[in-house]
């Protein structure tokens, strides 16, 4: 029976104790439910906001694929016109190549058909004069012989014409003298004038320029200078009679007239201190005056000093500006005299360079007309090959040209790349140390 009323008690207890402990349980259970909800909560927020910067990711990695996927287009563009500058650069150093092989080829046999044709010139007119002379030798022998015919027939009619056309003939000797001696000189000054070149005629205007240039530098050097050699007269002018002026005003005190003495407020003038019957007074009144008078000579001495200088250092200019003034004007004398002597010797320079330009084309046409057709045509050929090799080298040239353009271009475009990621590079690192 005891024990049976220790279970009952045992379990009237834990009834208690359970009914005690189910409040406290639901309490923990809503505790826990609603930890729950601000975890999801806060799982949710934090979803979002990781899904937004994987998001963001996605798109900066999509542009940074887009960038190196232009990039690497640039590159194969410029891959591909690298290697097309490649080929024409090949292709231009072949062309060079062929033309310099060439180029000693076509000289030597330009040279051999200029000498066959200069032997054929010489040929020609060796061959010429010679026919000419067997002609007039046989035209003068004809002649001379019908004139003796002549001689014998007519010796006798003609005595007395021979005796009066004497002196006739010789007056026709000496003007036919006189026509040969100023064909001659002509000639000679034909020779001459051929004798001159075109660099010496080049030179010549070069020369003409700088002694024009020369002239007109000299002309604006003068002009100032005599400006200021008269405004430096004028002021002489000026200064010598200011000081005429003021030695008229001013003189020593003993040579001075009571009556050109002038009276101020502190100093009375001699007549005026005669009234004075007190000697003290007087005798002050005097030194006072006389001590006025030395201060007023002293600055009156200094002034005239001071003038005396002024003048003298205007007159030491104006004779500098003088002398350089008649430097100057001698040079431009001296000038002016070579440049007509230049002038003169460029004209006749110029006359002539073109009276041996027209000798020479003169003896061109003559040239041509003596060239058979065939040689014109050669030389016709070898003129159009000059002028092609000549457009040849040109469009090298201008590809040459082209070709240090875009390596220039390429150069700048990396230095400029550079100096960004070295821009970029000191930001960065700014940024960094203001962080930090």
């Amino acid at each position: 029976m005891a024990e049976c009323e220790d279970l009952g008690l045992l379990e009237a207890a834990e009834t208690t104790k359970e009914s005690e402990s189910l409040p406290s349980l639901k309490e923990k259970l809503a505790t826990l439910q609603q930890e729950k909800e601000n975890i999801e909560a806060d799982f949710g927020q934090k979803r979002a906001k990781f899904k937004e910067i994987y998001l963001q990711k996605e798109e900066e990695l999509r542009k940074e694929k887009l960038a190196v996927q232009e990039s690497q287009e640039i590159a194969i563009t410029l891959q591909e016109e690298l290697e097309k500058v490649k080929g024409e650069l090949e292709g231009i150093k072949t062309a060079v190549a062929y033309s310099e092989s060439n180029k000693q080829d076509e000289i030597a046999s330009i040279h051999k058909q200029c000498q066959q044709e200069v032997a054929s010139l010489q040929h020609l007119m060796k061959e010429v004069a010679n026919e000419a002379s067997r002609n007039t030798a046989l035209k003068y022998e004809t002649e001379s012989e019908k004139l003796q015919e002549l001689n014998e027939n007519y010796e006798e009619e003609l005595q007395d014409l021979r005796n009066k056309l004497y002196g006739s003939g010789q007056d026709s000797g000496e003007g036919f003298l006189s026509t040969v001696a100023k064909q001659l000189k002509l000639v000679s000054v034909g020779q001459h004038s051929s004798s001159t070149t075109q660099s010496e005629h080049e030179s010549l205007e070069e020369s003409m320029k700088k002694a024009q240039a020369d002239a007109e530098i000299l002309k604006s050097v003068v002009m100032p200078l005599e400006d200021e050699v008269k405004v430096l007269k004028a002021k002489l002018k000026q200064a010598d009679e200011k000081i005429q002026h003021l030695q008229s005003q001013h003189s020593p005190v003993g040579g001075m007239s009571p009556s050109h003495r002038q009276t101020t407020p502190d100093t009375q003038s001699l007549p005026d201190m005669d009234q004075v019957r007190d000697p003290e007074e007087r005798i002050k009144e005097l030194l006072h005056y006389l001590r006025t008078e030395k201060s007023s000579r002293k600055d009156l001495e200094m002034f005239v000093a001071v003038l005396t200088t002024q003048k003298n250092v205007l007159s030491e200019d104006a004779d500098k500006l003088r002398l350089e003034l008649e430097d100057v004007c001698t040079i431009l004398d001296e000038e002016k005299k070579a440049h007509e002597e230049l002038k003169q010797t460029w004209q006749m320079a110029n006359d002539q360079f073109l009276e041996s330009q027209r000798l020479m084309m003169m003896d061109l046409r003559r040239m041509e007309s003596v060239l058979s057709t065939e040689q014109q045509r050669q030389i016709a050929e070898l003129q159009q090959k000059d002028l092609e090799r000549e457009a040849q080298e040109k469009k090298v040239k201008g590809l040459e040209e082209l070709r240090l353009k875009q390596q220039r271009d390429q150069e700048e475009r990396r230095r400029s790349e550079a100096m960004k990621k070295a821009e970029e590079a000191t930001e960065g690192w700014g940024a960094e140390n203001r962080r930090e």
